[in-house]
Formats: structure tokens, C-alpha cells, sequence
């Protein structure tokens, strides 16, 4: 028989197998995550009464994903579409386990998933910037995913790590804490992606200059150590004076979309359609090119008003109730918050050249994130509370 105690070991070591493969296998990840949803729903559907737990963004969540599985029926391509569909649709599921199977207030659970995600992305950067510079791969990448994917996987989880170097319990170390910075840096240096160059050192520079000023130290070590190697160098000139432009292609595609947004503004053309809509692969030199490069235009072109303003919704919410959460968390969880709160503005900063919505990987780690700041949340309210009772 199959007791609580055994789902919550299930669960327990289910989320932190999920965290530590994120970027290094997508068929893992995935058949992780497809494990997780499917148990976490025989739980709900044999417990009675069922236990619901709420968190305030399972509206505008719930909003998001319905959005997108309503453009289905209106799609030019429905083929296309459903296949999309199920590329994403039980992966938001991820979303619902951590909310209701995931104990924020357990403290030594907490600072283990850190651990497992933070050395996770090490290992990652390290494997990629290595294959790199060797000559392996033209530009840093995991087992499991490109440069694009890469890059945005480590910026995300350094937003977060950055918040979290002087916590004691987590970081007893802190020449460990600026050595993982350092390689987590190296990475993103490596993925040869400018707008995760920019973001890593906005971010970097935003947080040294506030509280961690060896970060900038640090910082610029890395920018010299990237200099000095030749080979690294020159790929790094020639990537900032590409002959393909600054915006990459991304003008000709944008252009499109324009060109295109105003037939089907309220329901768009339906997922993972782009092959069949975008008029413009003869001025395209890389005619491989399967999305719209902004998450925004992704989301709008697929679903249309609808869909970008369940996303819009979403991101509003994060931030609005994400900030007022910060007064009434004791400082452990309010870093949390800070980091987790930045890794989602660089996932948002990002999305306006590229893209974290469809991808395999970086979408699931955005889920996670998501839900960890709805724990958080809802635990800075119950302690609202508590203060006010006590008052």
C-alpha cells in the first residue's frame, strides 16, 4: 500500500531529479516532469476530500495555458498545432506539482534544490565553455540543447545565485560562492549570445554595485580573461561585427509579423505555426529559422490578443504581488524572492529578442521558478497575517 509518507519521498526526490536535469537531457527532463503531473493527479483524484492548494497566480496561469489551447481549433495548420500542443501542454504541469508538493517552508529542502540547480548550471557552463574553447563546438553548449538555450538557462539561475552570497546556511563559503559566479559567467560568455552578455552584466553590475562589489571584480576578470585568448577573442569581434547585422535576422522576421499581425489579431494563426505563415524565407540566410525571435510576437502571431494579454496578465501579476510579498519574509526567503524575482525579469528581457515561451528546457525552468515565487507569496501572506493577528 502506498502511504503519504511514500508519495512525499516520491515527490521529495522527483522535483530534485527534475531540477538537476533540466539542461542536460530533454527526454529525461520531460519524462520526469510527464511521471510527476501524472502521480500528482491520481493523488488529487483519490484523496477526499481533494486537497486544492491556491496560489494567486493559478488564475492568470490557468488563463495563459487556456489561451493557447483555445487557438487549437481556429489554427491554419491544426496538424501543426496539436502537435505544438503536446509538445507543452503536460509540461505546464510541472507548475501544480511544485505548488502543492513542493514545502517552501522547509528550509534544508530548499537550500538542497538550490544546490542541485546551482551545480547543475556549473557543470553545464563548464562543459560547454570547455567544448568551446578546445575548439570542439563554435559556440558554448549542454548535452542536451544550443547556445540559445544554454545562455538563458545560466543567466536565469545566476539572477538567482546572485541574491544568495552572503546567506551563511546556503553559502558557507564565499570564495566558493564568487568561484561558482565566475564559471556561471564563463558560460554565458561562451554561448556567444549578445543579449545574455548584456543581461549578465546589467544584472552583475546592478548587484555589485549594491551590495557584492567583488562581483564587479570578478566581472571584469572574466571580460579580460575572455580578451586575452585569442581564439575567443576574435569570436568574440567577429560576433559583434557580423556581416548578418546586430539584429541577426531578426529585422526580416519582425518585419513579417508586422506585415501579418493584423489578419488574425484576436485568436492568432495557432501554435508552432511559423513554418506555414512567414512569407519571408528567401531574404533569410539561415533558412532554418522556426520561431518568431520575441516571445511577445511568439505569443501574439500563435494566439493571438488573447494570448499575449493572459501573458501580459501573468507577468503583471508576478512582479505586483511578487514585490509586496518581500516586507513580511524573514531575510533566507526574502533573497529567494529578490534572486527568483530577477532571473524572471531577465526571462522577460530576454523574450524581446528571443525566446523562452516554446522551448523544451528553459520553459520548464521558467514553470519552476514561477512556482517557487507563488510558495513564496503565499507564505509572506499567511505571515501577514499572523503579524496582524498579533497586533
Amino acid at each position: 500500500m502506498i502511504t503519504t509518507q511514500t508519495l512525499d519521498q516520491f515527490f521529495r526526490w522527483g522535483i530534485l531529479l527534475f531540477v538537476g536535469s533540466i539542461i542536460f537531457s530533454t527526454p529525461l527532463v520531460q519524462g520526469i516532469v510527464l511521471l510527476l503531473t501524472v502521480v500528482w493527479i491520481a493523488k488529487l483524484w483519490t484523496l477526499q476530500p481533494r486537497q486544492i492548494k491556491r496560489t494567486p497566480f493559478d488564475v492568470q496561469f490557468l488563463a495563459f495555458v487556456l489561451a493557447r489551447v483555445l487557438s487549437i481549433p481556429f489554427s491554419v495548420n491544426p496538424s501543426l498545432s496539436i502537435a505544438g500542443l503536446y509538445k507543452e501542454i503536460i509540461f505546464y504541469g510541472i507548475f501544480f506539482v511544485v505548488t502543492h508538493e513542493f514545502t517552501i517552508e522547509d528550509r534544508k529542502h530548499v537550500k538542497t534544490v538550490l544546490w542541485v540547480l546551482v551545480g547543475s548550471a556549473i557543470v553545464a557552463s563548464v562543459y560547454g565553455s570547455t567544448n568551446f574553447i578546445l575548439g570542439i563546438t563554435e559556440r558554448a553548449m549542454s548535452t542536451a540543447s544550443g547556445p540559445m538555450t544554454l545562455g538563458m538557462y545560466l543567466t536565469a539561475v545566476l539572477g538567482i545565485w546572485l541574491f544568495l552570497g552572503r546567506n551563511k546556511e546556503l553559502v558557507p563559503n564565499r570564495a566558493l560562492w564568487l568561484l561558482s559566479c565566475a564559471l556561471l559567467m564563463v558560460g554565458i560568455v561562451c554561448t556567444m549570445n549578445r543579449i545574455h552578455w548584456a543581461l549578465m552584466g546589467l544584472v552583475v553590475l546592478a548587484v555589485g554595485m549594491k551590495k557584492e562589489r567583488r562581483l564587479l571584480l570578478i566581472l571584469g576578470i572574466v571580460a579580460l580573461v575572455a580578451l586575452a585568448i585569442p581564439a575567443l577573442h576574435q569570436r568574440i569581434i567577429d560576433r559583434l561585427t557580423s556581416s548578418v547585422g546586430f539584429l541577426t535576422e531578426r529585422d526580416v522576421i519582425w518585419k513579417a509579423a508586422w506585415n501579418l499581425a493584423f489578419e488574425r489579431p484576436m485568436v492568432g494563426f495557432g501554435l508552432r505555426t511559423f513554418p506555414e505563415i512567414f512569407p519571408s524565407f528567401d531574404q533569410l540566410i539561415d533558412k532554418r529559422v522556426g520561431s518568431w525571435h520575441n516571445d511577445y510576437v511568439q505569443v501574439y502571431m500563435e494566439s493571438g490578443l488573447v494570448g499575449l494579454l493572459s501573458f501580459l496578465w501573468l507577468v503583471v501579476t508576478i512582479f505586483a504581488k511578487g514585490i509586496q510579498a518581500l516586507k513580511n519574509l524573514e531575510p533566507f526567503f526574502r533573497d529567494l524572492l529578490l534572486g527568483l524575482l530577477t532571473s524572471m525579469s531577465l526571462f522577460f528581457l530576454s523574450g524581446l529578442v528571443g525566446g523562452f515561451i516554446i522551448d523544451p528546457l528553459t520553459s520548464l525552468l521558467f514553470r519552476f521558478e514561477l512556482a517557487l515565487i507563488a510558495l513564496l507569496v503565499t507564505l509572506s501572506a499567511v505571515k501577514g497575517q499572523g503579524m496582524a493577528t498579533h497586533l
